[in-house]
């Protein structure tokens, strides 16, 4: 489907739901809600087949509930996006087609299935539609999140027994979830209880897997929803050590994926604690960058251009991280010549930056 979109008209950006099956038992619906809002956020159209994913996750909703919804609100025009064209292509010899609606799913899947064009609306109906799926988890009677927001609610006021309670309902009701065995080991641990069991389970289940990493983050997410920050940044700081090592790479954009969600809510040094272990798992410059920025947000000059110089260390050609470091030197760190260093390496690299930095420039020459 890919070869058939202008590339030189549109940017094309592939939708990753094919993840939410790895997230099963790992993640609430809300965040499931909250990958798609991710992946649907830059978006004008999208472009699925009816049989993967589409059918693929309606068919089974207690496997996938958050998969379920979200492909059932889009095809029902539910998430601000409109079905503007509708493409399916029979077999045919000569001028005879062959009707196989309703044939063995692999068959019209992968050789000719039915394509369906949507149009996002605006971002209002877009934001709208995505805050009225989010509300679905907890009504949604293939979601655990219900019986886990009552967990965690009376965990954080206090109310160990409740806690309790709704844990065992959840455990009871959802064995799969193992994000469920994982809540309900850390209210025993809050009951000064043994939860060893109960912990074991989630962590076996995440080493054996060869996508821990997206184990990782539906808890990560998952947790930060229901108000367990301390206990996703546990989870995540040992996971750190659970990824696959060809899975680095992924690991490390998905942790900072996570720290962006704790900077939007205002938990900057959450944010950075999830950056630094993003760090550990493979060293990114985006993570360097966004560590920097929080930095000097904190007006810790010092650290942030450290933080700006262990990104260059791993990709040189930045010029703006040049520019910036240049602009912290020669402010706040009285390193003139240093700063003069990173303005001409800028400058090597854009010459358009003369303009912002020829003052700079000559004010330490």
């Amino acid at each position: 489907m890919r070869g058939m979109i202008n590339s030189e008209q549109y940017s094309v950006r592939p939708i990753r739901m094919g993840a939410l099956f790895f997230l099963r038992g790992f993640a609430t619906c809300k965040a499931e809600f909250i990958f798609a809002q991710d992946q649907l956020r830059p978006l004008d159209y999208i472009a699925i087949t009816d049989i993967n994913r589409y059918q693929q996750f309606i068919a089974a909703p207690e496997l996938v509930p958050g998969g379920a919804a979200f492909y059932r609100a889009l095809v029902d025009g539910e998430l601000g996006f409109d079905l503007v064209q509708r493409f399916r292509h029979y077999p045919s010899l000569g001028s005879i087609a062959f009707k196989d609606d309703g044939s063995e799913p692999t068959f019209v899947g992968f050789d000719h299935p039915t394509v369906m064009i949507f149009k996002k609306k605006d971002d209002a109906a877009y934001q709208k539609g995505m805050a009225n799926l989010q509300k679905q988890s907890l009504t949604n009677p293939h979601c655990v999140d219900s019986l886990l927001e009552t967990a965690c609610s009376a965990l954080q006021t206090g109310d160990l027994d409740q806690s309790l309670l709704a844990g065992r309902r959840a455990i009871a009701q959802f064995p799969q979830s193992k994000i469920a065995y994982l809540i309900a080991s850390e209210i025993h641990k809050q009951r000064g209880e043994e939860a060893g069991e109960l912990s074991r389970s989630y962590w076996t289940a995440v080493a054996r897997s060869l996508s821990s990493h997206w184990l990782l983050w539906g808890s990560g997410q998952s947790l930060l929803g229901l108000g367990l920050t301390d206990l996703s940044l546990s989870v995540l700081e040992k996971g750190t050590r659970q990824i696959v090592p060809d899975k680095a790479v992924e690991a490390a954009n998905l942790y900072i994926v996570l720290a962006s969600h704790l900077y939007n809510r205002q938990e900057k040094k959450e944010a950075a604690k999830v950056l630094l272990f993003s760090t550990q798992i493979h060293p990114l410059p985006m993570a360097y960058n966004f560590l920097a920025n929080i930095a000097l947000q904190r007006e810790d000059y010092k650290q942030a251009a450290g933080y700006f110089e262990q990104s260059l260390q791993l990709a040189d050609k930045q010029a703006d991280v040049h520019a910036t470091i240049g602009k912290i030197t020669a402010r706040f760190l009285n390193d003139q010549p240093k700063a003069l260093y990173h303005f001409q390496r800028a400058l090597e690299l854009d010459p358009k930056l003369e303009a912002d930095l020829s003052r700079w420039i000559n004010a330490i020459k």
